[in-house]
């Protein structure tokens, strides 16, 4: 009688917390539509001036990478910056870098402020932070359950030190993003054997490193 207790409240608390799935995609639909209208509603943050020095600084070691000078252009040149951006990871570069090239070619317009380009950077930045969202939406559904996506997806979603960070033209949300795709890969991995999850995991580990050196760690739980 007990025993057929215990397991009845296991089963009720079981329905309690599951989600049909016809509405699983309303709600991840619902996590990742809210996170992306907070960061539509935050990103021109402090524009047209720049909320943190690293924003300037890739913009001008892009347009240092690209050969052009930054000294005759903007009045600022790249050694000004610091030493550190001899080893900057190239990732982010090259994306702005890109930015730069396109923009430059459809802009009919003489001359352009920094701030032009680092809007740009900041709605693609908007963009990473909505799919880093909806994969730790993911990856929580994969350990806990729905109602874990749920949470998890909204602490990401709304929490204030993350939308002030994860909407900046840095190389932060793109490292975000690729760290939440490897571990998100990692548990595909590790409940489905496939391999190729395990080859994501290792692809999207590497490109986050090579957007920000400093994610290094997302190798190891793909190891």
């Amino acid at each position: 009688m007990h025993t057929r207790l215990i397991s009845f409240n296991a089963h009720s608390l079981s329905q309690l917390f599951t989600v049909p799935r016809n509405r699983r995609i309303i709600l991840f639909a619902s996590v990742t539509f809210i996170a992306l209208v907070m960061r539509l509603l935050t990103f021109q943050q402090f524009l047209p001036y720049l909320e943190t020095r690293l924003e300037g600084n890739a913009f001008l070691l892009a347009l240092d990478w690209r050969g052009l000078d930054t000294d005759t252009i903007y009045g600022v040149s790249v050694e000004q910056t610091g030493d550190w951006l001899a080893g900057y990871p190239p990732l982010y570069i090259w994306q702005v870098i890109g930015v730069q090239q396109i923009f430059d070619s459809v802009a009919n317009r003489p001359w352009m402020l920094i701030s032009d380009y680092i809007y740009i950077l900041r709605l693609l930045a908007v963009v990473y932070g909505t799919l880093t969202t909806l994969l730790i939406a993911a990856t929580a559904n994969e350990i806990s359950g729905q109602i874990g996506a749920v949470l998890s997806g909204l602490v990401w979603a709304l929490s204030p030190i993350i939308l002030q960070n994860n909407s900046l033209a840095t190389s932060d949300p793109l490292g975000y993003l690729f760290v939440a795709a490897s571990l998100y890969m990692t548990i595909r991995a590790w409940k489905t054997t496939r391999p190729v999850w395990v080859l994501g995991s290792l692809l999207m580990g590497l490109l986050a490193i090579y957007a920000k050196y400093p994610t290094f760690p997302v190798l190891i739980p793909w190891g």
